[in-house]
């Protein structure tokens, strides 16, 4: 099979070894699917969405799959994969989307919320600690810390820099020179016994008298004590500022590899990288404090070497001898590099993570997650369990709250398997995919499910966040979300040995249009949600931002009132 696919009618052929393709939000793109035999028929899919491919026979009897042609990318920013199934080969096209910068402010809101509510995210995923930083093998710490650790030393480097100088440590060593650099008083007698050979005879006075004769000892090399700065306590000074370098060199290489610095012939400068608005966000401008901190760490190398004489010798952990103790600038530079050293070997897993948020749609999906949980405190859910992702530390895949009678489990990204011999009772059944070895998608994965539980029954909700305007929703969206988990969805009734679905309440799209009202599916919002009587399942779109919370909130009161009422029916 030849992929090849068309941005403004320009061709591109896809190459598994081609990292990235870059498209911007409103150039038109379609796909061709050459080299097919008759038997094979692919699917492709972006993200989660099945893009329809029609099938062309050529005069020369090829066969060729093409999708429609329109701005497929227009709900997309940032990393967007588009994937096709063709038996076992699964190939995958990245496409980094570009927006305008003016439509750039709600993901830039979005990623506001998530740093502001949820210390976790702000730790691991987008760099913002103050847990410490060091260069032994064990302990973690975040890039942020890293910076602002090397910024406090430096910063008192600069501002001690005179008293340092004056202060400088020192000491007297013995050093071997001709005699001429010497003052006669300072020549040690057994230097002139130990070097009779390089006394020169002269005529008339001479420094010294031997048998009668007057010699010179001017050429001689004679011991003195010379002041040197090349001492402990200095290079253990050197080895921090060489191994704050080092840390923040590997920091500098792991950012620019994640988010790899663009040509401005790249895009055109009324359009961004979702890359960009990350870094300038989460990392606060991360990439050129690195650059800069790393001029001033060269700056001291230059002037500890260079001026001073020092000699790096390794990266020696500060100890304090009794001159740093009575020193308050050594002490004082000493107490911060015991901080560096003893605190740990800095951690990029969270710069991974944050490449990881490479796509809105995943931006979107956190916000509209801790959105609910934030509902769910607000009115008095009491969490009573929790596990993180394996993957994403920061993200909760299960919380489980209590409140009255009732319990309620959220899943993120619960993936929901056709029916097995090991199916519990009540569990939700695909009824859709079947066992295959050679298949990626064996399964339904929604976002988000609300398992209630009470009175000896269970009953859903599914949600699921996607980032498209409301029209999108409610024509396109919704009917594919009803079709996937209802239809093709059910739950497991182990007494009576049946699927069935009228445990499943709703199937719910998040969006994130502003001043909307919820949507709903063909007839649906004639019994919606605010009806009598209301039509279940309930199939609607939900506007979620992060900044309004009042047409969401209460669309869940209603949402989480039908719930609990089916619950207590007989």
């Amino acid at each position: 099979m030849k992929i090849k696919f068309f941005i403004n009618d320009e061709e591109y052929i896809w190459s598994e070894n081609h990292d990235s393709y870059i498209i911007r939000e409103d150039q038109n793109i379609y796909f061709e699917l050459t080299e097919l035999t008759d038997d094979e028929i692919p699917s492709l899919f972006i993200e989660d969405y099945e893009l329809e491919l029609t099938r062309h026979n050529k005069e020369d009897s090829s066969i060729v799959f093409k999708s429609i042609s329109g701005r497929l990318f227009r709900e997309s920013f940032g990393l967007s994969i588009v994937c096709i199934h063709l038996g076992e080969d699964h190939p995958k096209i990245r496409f980094e989307v570009l927006v305008k910068k003016v439509n750039a402010q709600q993901i830039e809101e979005m990623i506001y919320y998530l740093t502001e509510k949820q210390e976790d995210i702000i730790r691991i995923c987008l760099s913002r600690t103050k847990l410490p930083v060091g260069t032994k093998d064990k302990g973690a710490a975040d890039p942020e810390t890293v910076l602002n650790t090397v910024e406090t030393f430096v910063n008192t480097l600069i501002s001690c820099h005179l008293e340092l100088q004056h202060h400088l440590r020192k000491r007297l060593i013995p050093v071997k020179q001709p005699a001429w650099k010497v003052a006669q008083g300072d020549i040690d007698p057994f230097d002139i016994i130990f070097n009779l050979d390089a006394l020169e005879p002269v005529l008339g006075e001479g420094d010294v008298l031997v048998n009668g004769r007057s010699f010179s000892i001017r050429e001689a090399e004679v011991t003195t004590l010379e002041s040197t700065a090349n001492v402990k306590e200095n290079a253990i000074l050197l080895g921090g500022i060489y191994s704050m370098r080092r840390i923040i060199t590997k920091l500098l290489n792991n950012l620019n590899t994640g988010f790899p610095i663009r040509k401005i012939a790249e895009c055109d400068s009324e359009y961004e990288f979702l890359s960009e608005v990350l870094l300038r966000l989460t990392s606060s401008n991360m990439r050129q404090r690195c650059e800069s901190q790393l001029l001033q760490l060269e700056e001291f190398i230059r002037y500890f070497e260079r001026k001073i004489g020092i000699t790096y010798q390794g990266e020696y952990h500060p100890i304090m001898t009794p001159f740093v103790r009575s020193s308050r600038v050594y002490r004082r530079l000493f107490e911060q590099l015991y901080s560096w050293y003893s605190l740990g070997e800095p951690c990029l897993d969270g710069l991974n993570h944050l490449v990881k948020l490479r796509s809105v749609s995943k931006i979107y999906e956190f916000v509209s997650l801790f959105k609910i949980i934030d509902y769910l405190h607000e009115k008095n859910w009491l969490i009573i369990n929790s596990n993180g992702k394996s993957d994403l530390e920061f993200i909760p895949s299960i919380l489980s709250f209590s409140r009255d009678n009732f319990k309620l489990t959220l899943y993120y990204e619960k993936e929901i398997y056709s029916y097995k011999e090991t199916t519990s009772h009540l569990d939700l059944v695909d009824m859709w995919h079947f066992k295959s070895a050679t298949s990626d998608y064996q399964y339904w994965k929604p976002d988000f499910v609300l398992m209630f539980e009470g009175n000896n029954k269970t009953n859903y909700l599914i949600l699921d966040a996607k980032y498209s305007p409301s029209w999108i929703i409610k024509e396109y969206r919704l009917p594919d979300l009803f079709d996937k988990y209802f239809m093709k969805m059910a739950v497991y009734d182990a007494y009576n040995q049946c699927l069935k679905q009228d445990a499943i309440l709703g199937v719910i799209a998040l969006f994130p249009d502003k001043n909307t009202l919820p949507v709903y599916m063909k007839n649906w919002g004639k019994h919606g949600i605010y009806k009598t009587p209301i039509r279940l399942p309930i199939v609607a779109g939900l506007p979620i931002l992060p900044q309004s919370d009042n047409v969401a909130y209460r669309a869940f009161d209603r949402l989480f009132e039908l719930a609990e009422k089916q619950l207590k029916m007989n």
